[in-house]
């Protein structure tokens, strides 16, 4: 393509997007719509990333968003495209002074500040030609390592494979590149660090680290021993590390609802517990005809808080009291849910209890998930997957093809399935020198890419300093020498 004509595409794309947020504040207050947004040549949604976008000019994926105002009250603050970390920003965070900004990785190049109400054609030729002449500039120069681009390559082949496994030397960097990745992957592109991450995002990441003494009921539900409010022992069924994690990712997210117990209970229970330590208990509950209730006590077991009478056996949790709001029995049989609805009667009027309102169902959860499985063949892998290793292959993914698991009859509902949803990817890291591929079932084997991590990735990706690459590569290349007892490269070091 020549210089006129992706100058030209380009300017287009930036000026609809411009033109698009200008709509937004005259006409919209600052809002979003849909309506307007499907007119649009090239913009036609809220965001897209550069990977599910159809805009490519000269070879190059350019997606776009608008990052949100006034605590997310207005939309449209900024809005850019991108090709995954380059960005053209239309920056009117500042109304007074808005402008146009070309970044590299968050690191500012050029800032083009805007003197008329709105950008004119001159202004957006200058800052799309800044951003084309970087392109030309980075590909002229081999030497510059594209790390981005390497690391968007193995977040392409995640996104595709959905199960990866990194496998390497010791040092190589493999676990360290799996939290690369999966920030890639959850942030849509924005970051691959952890720790630019906002919190949803990092709870969207999942990490466990395989040993000789990790099986099934870690990883994916078994019989755990509990103790009852009154003392007892007995074995619940508790879901592993990875089944907690896919529930989590197939939440559908709810709206319109009305719940706002948990702020409610945690000021009561405090309440309750102060009146434990310093005297005889609380003393302010009522049964429902009006009869006091003396000496409540807190207790906590099992991480669940509770209350009861003292000299009383009548425990009531958390749990039991959330069900009776919400108009269910607080047990299975129902005892003592007279003393929960007289509790839910004492919430709305001492400690601002809302009426309980169900949410609705808006959408599907879309967002991405990742589970990082350190040192994955240090297991038994066969044993601790189970029959899940049906579920994890890509064509297997989704409701239609679930598995009973080992423990469907001990389920609410013995008939109900259990499988992976397609926004979970799963990224193994394994070092050969500790146990090779050969020691994967083919069954297991064939559910994953397997992808090698070199010495010589390690050094170009992760070191800078070209005398520190060049004795790091004398060094692995005389660990393999045969003159010098010929190791394999499993044996190898990384930069790590």
């Amino acid at each position: 393509m020549n210089d006129s004509s992706r100058m030209e595409e380009l300017s287009e794309v930036v000026t609809e997007l411009i033109e698009f947020s200008n709509w937004c504040y005259d006409n919209n207050e600052g809002n979003y719509s849909e309506v307007k947004a499907k007119q649009n040549k090239f913009i036609r949604g809220k965001r897209k990333t550069d990977r599910k976008s159809s805009i490519i000019i000269d070879n190059l994926h350019f997606g776009w968003n608008y990052n949100q105002n006034n605590a997310g009250k207005k939309l449209w603050a900024k809005g850019y495209v991108n090709t995954g970390y380059t960005n053209i920003a239309y920056d009117r965070s500042n109304e007074n002074d808005k402008k146009l900004v070309f970044s590299v990785k968050k690191e500012i190049k050029k800032i083009i500040h805007l003197p008329s109400d709105k950008p004119i054609t001159s202004e957006i030729k200058e800052i799309v030609e800044t951003f084309w002449n970087y392109q030309d500039k980075k590909e002229m120069n081999p030497k510059e390592t594209d790390v981005k681009g390497y690391l968007q390559a193995l977040s392409d082949k995640l996104i595709k494979s959905k199960n990866l496994i990194l496998r390497g030397a010791p040092g190589t960097g493999k676990t360290f590149l799996a939290n690369e990745i999966a920030a890639d992957v959850v942030s849509n592109g924005r970051t691959t660090q952890i720790n630019e991450l906002s919190e949803d995002e990092k709870s969207r990441i999942g990490f466990v680290q395989f040993h000789p003494s990790y099986d099934y009921t870690d990883f994916v539900e078994g019989l755990r021993p509990t103790t009852s409010d009154d003392g007892v022992v007995s074995f619940t069924l508790k879901d592993g590390s990875f089944k907690s994690f896919v529930e989590k990712a197939k939440k559908t997210k709810k709206v319109n609802g009305q719940d706002n117990f948990e702020e409610a209970w945690a000021k009561f229970f405090d309440a309750v517990t102060e009146a434990s330590i310093e005297g005889e208990g609380y003393n302010k509950l009522k049964t429902l005809t009006g009869k006091p209730v003396r000496n409540l006590l807190a207790y906590e077991r099992n991480e669940i808080q509770g209350v009861y009478p003292a000299k009383t056996t009548t425990y009531m949790n958390h749990d039991q009291i959330y069900n009776v709001y919400r108009g269910l029995p607080g047990t299975p049989k129902g005892g003592f849910d007279a003393y929960r609805k007289a509790i839910v009667k004492h919430l709305e009027e001492e400690f601002g209890l809302k009426n309980y309102t169900a949410s609705t169902v808006d959408s599907t959860n879309n967002q991405n998930y990742v589970f990082i499985i350190d040192e994955i063949n240090r297991g038994e892998i066969s044993k601790i997957f189970g029959e899940l290793f049906f579920s994890i292959d890509p064509g297997y993914r989704g409701h239609k093809e679930g598995v009973y698991t080992q423990y469907a009859n001990l389920h609410e509902n013995p008939e109900e399935k259990f499988y992976i949803p397609n926004n979970v990817y799963i990224i193994g890291t394994m070092n050969d020198i500790d146990r090779s591929v050969d020691t994967f079932d083919f069954a297991m084997r064939r559910r994953f890419t397997f992808l090698e991590i070199k010495a010589e990735d390690s050094a170009q990706n992760m070191l800078t300093q070209e005398k520190t690459k060049k004795l790091m590569m004398r060094l692995n290349e005389a660990i393999v020498a045969k003159e010098k007892g010929g190791l394999s490269t499993d044996y190898q070091i990384g930069a790590i």
